[in-house]
């Protein structure tokens, strides 16, 4: 509720410039002529209406809302009748005002122009749009918490603290999300990002899906797996040792294995090396087949005569071994260890 005039009193004269003793201050809804009440102060019981001005020409006037207000002099004359007299609780332009205690805004939408500075606690309940600086909290204890179906955040954003979305959010232009070592930003939901990017501690952990963007680091994943010998014939080949670790980046897969044999069994022939984590680029070039393999603690092969060499082999998850032959003719197989054999490899290969 607001005064008509500045506080205490509403004051008019006559066109004689005298107090406009008598005088009746009749009041309507804005738009109408349907009467309606004013006040004999912020808290109190209504006027009477018409308000009749005291022998000063006064009158205590407090409006609540949008009036039509038309003044008369004593014998019924009209001075003026002014429409669409607005408090200030209704429709306000404020210019370089200064509000103090609580400010409550409950329209549909509310629009802050220019730079806004307002220290306290803020409670928005429906559409807000912030233009220009705005600086929301003021001490460690604030908390920012939006909740609406979606959220964007256009220009530069920088927000220390704990940050929590429920929604969608959009980031426009430079954002900055978690300040120090302990903040951790959890993007829940569909994420749209040039990255397939789930979580930030510093440091990115990224989906399991390859993209074909050529730009994008698409998938960055470590996994063990269990190496074991295959081969051209027999079975029941036991270890000691079965390790294999491997990084895969993009679209290359950078790995290890050990091997240490306890038994042979009946396991005879030529032998291969298999259960590599990820399968091996099919390749197109004519005499490609695979990728070269570094091997090295090997020990005790059947019948090895060449150098030991090896390679990933296109379209599959195994490892050949080879040794080299005579100049001009083509590698050939290598036999099963002995038993209590072990072998190391390492390299790396395209997915």
């Amino acid at each position: 509720m607001a005064v008509l005039a500045p506080s205490p009193k509403f004051r008019a004269v006559g066109a004689d410039g005298l107090a406009l003793v008598g005088g009746k201050l009749w009041s309507y809804t804005a738009g109408t002529s349907t009467p309606k009440d004013t006040y004999v102060s912020i808290a109190g019981a209504a006027n009477t209406n018409p308000v009749i001005l005291d022998s000063r020409g006064e009158a205590d006037v407090w409006l609540n809302g949008n009036y039509k207000l038309t003044l008369l002099d004593s014998n019924d004359a009209q001075i003026w009748s002014v429409d669409d007299i607005r408090d200030l609780t209704s429709s306000a332009t404020l210019t370089n005002a200064t509000l103090a205690g609580t400010l409550t805004v409950t329209s549909t939408a509310v629009t802050w122009s220019g730079n806004p500075t307002h220290s306290g606690n803020h409670t928005f309940t429906n559409n807000v749009v912030v233009n220009g600086s705005t600086t929301l909290g003021d001490s460690s204890a604030d908390t920012l918490t939006i909740k609406p179906n979606a959220v964007t955040w256009t220009n530069g954003v920088t927000h220390a603290g704990a940050n929590t979305f429920t929604d969608a959010v959009v980031m426009n232009g430079a954002v900055t999300a978690g300040n120090a070592a302990a903040d951790v930003v959890t993007v829940n939901g569909t994420t749209t990002f040039p990255l397939a990017v789930t979580t930030h501690t510093f440091g990115a952990k990224f989906g399991n899906v390859a993209r074909a963007d050529a730009s994008t680091l698409d998938w960055y994943e470590r996994a063990t797996w269990t190496p074991f010998i295959s081969t051209s014939a027999g079975s029941g080949i036991t270890y000691s040792t079965q390790l294999g670790t491997a990084t895969r980046i993009g679209n290359r897969c950078f790995f290890e294995m050990w091997l240490t044999l306890s038994s042979l069994g009946t396991a005879s022939g030529n032998c291969y090396i298999d259960g590599l984590p990820f399968t091996v680029k099919t390749e197109v070039p004519s005499g490609i087949d695979g990728y070269p393999v570094t091997i090295g603690q090997a020990s005790s092969f059947t019948g090895l005569t060449g150098a030991l060499g090896g390679q990933c082999h296109s379209a599959s998850t195994r490892i050949y071994l080879h040794q080299s032959a005579a100049a001009g003719t083509a590698s050939i197989g290598i036999s099963v260890f002995t038993a209590s054999s072990n072998i190391y490899i390492s390299g790396q290969y395209r997915i």
